[in-house]
């Protein structure tokens, strides 16, 4: 049995995909023709590998001047509405109960994770954080960042880190923090 897809989910995802690509990509590689790639399951052949398998969002091409051809990122997007803000901190499901299977945690081959507090009311991000991957990985692995584990109401379970430790461990390459 598969987690139980939430439209309502899919559609604030796809809003805030949208809003980043306008607001936040364009940041991360400054004065350089970035492209990116959306995958989607849907899309089948690689889309679907790298989407449900190795939880890969966003492929990002980015020209470099005296390089034939792009240097390539991958990218994970995780946005949460901005009511789940005042925690300040990141989740990251680690196990479908329903269908007994591992979830992003263990499946992420993602360069980084583009993690945001998205209002969808007037279409912006309160505040937005690029990980990379690997360093977060390394740090959980290591025990060098205080990680609980909890449920969430699709009784899927998820980890969560707290934004100041990613910070101090520095895992956070580029951020917009919460207004003051």
């Amino acid at each position: 049995m598969r987690t139980q897809h939430d439209p309502a989910n899919q559609s604030f995802t796809d809003a805030a995909h949208e809003i980043a690509k306008t607001t936040i990509h364009p940041h991360l590689f400054v004065n350089r023709g970035i492209s990116l790639e959306r995958t989607k399951l849907e899309h089948g052949g690689e889309h679907r590998i790298f989407d449900g398998e190795m939880a890969i969002d966003v492929i990002m091409r980015v020209e470099v001047p005296n390089y034939k051809d792009p240097l390539v990122f991958t990218v994970q997007e995780r946005f949460r509405r901005i009511a789940y803000a005042k925690y300040q901190d990141i989740t990251i499901t680690e196990w479908n109960t329903a269908s007994n299977m591992p979830s992003e945690l263990y499946k992420i081959r993602a360069n980084y994770v583009l993690y945001g507090y998205f209002d969808q009311r007037d279409a912006s991000f309160h505040s937005w954080y690029l990980l990379n991957t690997t360093l977060m990985l390394e740090d959980i692995a290591n025990g060098m960042l205080p990680v609980e584990s909890r449920f969430n109401n699709k009784g899927q379970r998820f980890i969560t880190i707290p934004i100041d430790a990613l910070m101090k461990r520095k895992v956070i390459n580029m951020y917009m923090p919460a207004p003051a």
